[in-house]
């Protein structure tokens, strides 16, 4: 073993890796307390199982241990990529959320709220303990070119085109008329707009050091809904394509689903990995890339 791979097996925990843990451990705890919540008992089918989060945190308290161990940083960068995606598909807070204030019809309790919440943020701090490496710029451009077809389709039906909708005003009817409608349509695309510029202003290093650490601080917010909305989203449109026993949604045509979840899940994917090169890099982009 290299002098350098000795260091590395024996460093001290960081802050960062003590905060891991700790939610790791919570969301482990919560979980034990709360193993089948009287919301989880009337979950949709196409609802990510809360069992996957215990593995995640099984598998992300391995991880940590892995980062401080002799096991070659390769294995590591494995680990925390499987807790992520662990974490991530399992952490849809945003859907519990909006059924909690009964925005959209699911049923849904408190702990499982605070437990998806928890497995969200967990998998964005693995994600960010594994971006020691990477051109910022190449992520920012990417999350500022991602939400385009997200941000066409909602101006398409927010300025009342139908298709992809299985009845006409599906928006109303969905989310209520006059201010729900209006955020579930321009809302998003104003929402949309405002990401894409933040994106390119990390890519671009754009602003003063305070500057971007607003940048820093909204993209990582930006990253938590798009990562919870998007990756369990991917997993129910799995779960929808190979199992014929869940029944579709009635209100949006086959295409739309996997457009827009897979949309979300890579557009969050590329806000976090440059905001977290940013991070690491005081906020400012490759000096290479420019």
């Amino acid at each position: 073993m290299s002098t350098t791979s000795r260091a590395r097996a024996g460093s001290s925990w960081s802050r960062t890796d003590h905060i891991t843990a700790l939610l790791c451990a919570a969301a482990g705890l919560l979980w034990a307390l709360a193993p089948n919540p009287p919301g989880a008992q009337h979950y949709p089918p196409t609802m990510v199982p809360r069992w996957l989060i215990l593995a995640a945190v099984l598998c992300g308290l391995t991880t940590l241990l892995l980062r401080h161990s002799r096991f070659r940083p390769g294995w590591q960068r494995v680990g925390a990529a499987v807790t992520f995606t662990l974490f991530a598909v399992s952490g849809g807070f945003v859907f519990e959320l909006l059924g909690l204030v009964a925005v959209v019809p699911s049923a849904t309790d408190t702990a499982t709220v605070l437990l998806r919440g928890l497995a969200a943020v967990s998998a964005l701090l693995f994600l960010r303990a594994t971006a020691g490496r990477g051109s910022q710029s190449w992520w920012g451009y990417a999350a500022c070119a991602l939400p385009l077809p997200y941000l066409l389709l909602k101006t398409y039906w927010a300025l009342g085109g139908q298709h992809g909708f299985m009845q006409a005003g599906a928006l109303g009817s969905l989310f209520g008329a006059g201010l729900g409608a209006w955020l579930a349509g321009w809302g998003t695309v104003l929402a949309a707009l405002v990401a894409m510029v933040i994106a390119l202003a990390q890519a671009r290093g754009w602003g003063s050091r305070s500057v971007r650490g607003l940048l820093t601080g909204v993209g990582w917010f930006g990253s938590l809904l798009l990562v919870s909305a998007g990756f369990p989203g991917v997993y129910g449109v799995l779960l929808l394509a190979f199992d014929s026993t869940v029944d579709s949604p009635h209100f949006v045509t086959g295409w739309v689903l996997p457009v827009v979840y897979g949309n979300f899940a890579l557009w969050g994917l590329a806000l976090a990995r440059s905001t977290a090169l940013g991070g690491h890099r005081g906020g400012r982009p490759d000096r290479a890339d420019h």
